[in-house]
């Protein structure tokens, strides 16, 4: 099974803030400290292979690193673009083609969006894998 403790601890030092753990999106966007910089569990799409002995599975981990910044009351330009660009690339230099400890594939990057905008911050989602297989 995946477990963020390695992927947060491989952040620390790279952002302004520690990298924390959320159990879910709605738990990561109550956050009320800005920066900060949140490790989010996705899914996983599971591939089985019959062994004699039992199943193997082939799972591919899904990740949010959500990273927030203080509203600026501008378009999304300027200060608020500048402060999440200076936040996001230490950190997805950090993870990408990083081997998780029990991971099998490095860590790829799928995509990044723009996920929340509100009157205090604005929240952007990258979406990260890894795969490791599984044997029962």
């Amino acid at each position: 099974m995946l477990n963020l403790e390695p992927w947060a601890e491989r952040l620390e030092g790279k952002a302004p803030c520690a990298a924390e753990i959320a159990a879910d999106v709605q738990e990561a966007l109550k956050s009320r400290a800005f920066p900060s910089v949140l490790l989010v569990p996705m899914r996983e799409k599971v591939t089985h292979t019959e062994l004699s002995a039992g199943t193997r599975h082939r799972v591919r981990a899904e990740v949010m690193l959500i990273t927030a910044v203080s509203r600026s009351h501008r378009r999304f330009a300027g200060s608020s673009r500048d402060q999440l660009n200076d936040l996001r690339q230490p950190l997805l230099q950090e993870l990408i083609n990083w081997m998780p400890p029990g991971s099998d594939i490095e860590v790829r990057w799928q995509s990044g969006e723009l996920l929340n905008l509100n009157a205090q911050a604005l929240f952007w989602v990258d979406v990260l894998t890894t795969e490791y297989w599984w044997t029962l």
